[in-house]
């Protein structure tokens, strides 16, 4: 059983189903170094226009790789393509587990700066009943959050390299206080949806990009002006 790296207490297991559930895969990126370097470059030079307050950023599409085109071609090797970028900003202070307001069942998360001892954490809820408390983030965004009493923590992981997360699970980042900030990483959805790193998703909610792509738009849940145009389906 694996320990929690934060404060030594073993980390929950629920039942044979959650056993089998993986919450995060990691997955091999091209010119990651090249990447970090100019997402912080670019990251610096656009800080006046980022939203006050708010720990996710969503970018406009163009300007975004035109500043940094290696994302076009970084998951080339294995036939998938970025096809929206975002940003997550984060301090020392304590990150409320939450569900993300999207669709999109898996993204790729990737280390910008200061994400070494920080992990994100994944829980599951003790009650399948459990409520939770809904808010809004200083952009408009949903926040929905989960009281840590009422859930469980199942598994986490380190964004050291890119990794592959899913954030309709319950999650959150748990970091420590000496911890050098800001903590930036970048989050972005992969076409096709990189379903076969998680063999516990069934073939029936493997829904296409280009339907739930189609989906977030209808729902308002995005912008067009945040994804690459011309996607390939």
């Amino acid at each position: 059983m694996k320990k929690n790296s934060l404060n030594g207490i073993n980390v929950g297991m629920l039942n044979d189903k959650h056993c089998m559930k993986k919450y995060y895969a990691k997955i091999d990126m091209q010119d990651l170094e090249v990447i970090q370097d100019k997402t912080l470059k670019y990251l610096i030079k656009i800080r006046s226009q980022l939203e006050n307050n708010s720990a996710f950023q969503v970018f406009l599409w163009k300007p975004f790789v035109e500043h940094v085109p290696e994302l076009l071609t970084a998951f080339d090797h294995l036939n998938m393509e970025v096809t929206q970028i975002c940003a997550f900003f984060l301090d020392n202070q304590p990150a409320a587990p939450h569900r993300d307001d999207t669709l999109i069942p898996i993204r790729v998360n990737v280390p910008i700066l200061n994400t070494t001892n920080t992990f994100t954490c994944f829980y599951e809820p003790k009650d399948p009943d459990t409520l939770l408390t809904a808010t809004l983030q200083p952009n408009g965004l949903p926040y929905n959050t989960y009281d840590k009493h009422n859930i469980q923590l199942m598994d986490q992981c380190e964004i050291i390299e890119p990794t592959l997360i899913r954030p309709q699970e319950i999650h959150n980042v748990e970091t420590v206080i000496t911890n050098p900030t800001p903590r930036i990483t970048l989050t972005m959805v992969l076409n096709p949806m990189p379903y076969e790193y998680f063999p516990d998703i069934e073939l029936n909610d493997r829904i296409p990009y280009h339907e739930l792509h189609k989906m977030e738009i209808m729902e308002k849940k995005t912008s067009s002006l945040w994804y690459k145009p011309d996607l390939k389906y």
